[in-house]
């Protein structure tokens, strides 16, 4: 699967991706910063949050 990945990743990004887009500071990734998107996008598109075990 990782060789897939590693293949495949580029092309679905083929501009690369940038996660300041997605308000993260300095590009830096944390997991805070990605739960918030994560529950801002699940919001959005109407999921109930019980479906990824958050209550």
């Amino acid at each position: 699967m990782n060789s897939y990945l590693v293949r495949a990743i580029p092309g679905w990004y083929p501009n690369g991706f940038d996660f300041a887009a997605l308000a993260l500071v300095n590009g830096a990734v944390t997991t805070s910063a990605l739960g918030d998107q994560f529950n801002k996008a699940i919001a959005a598109a109407n999921i109930p949050p019980e479906l990824f075990g958050i209550v």
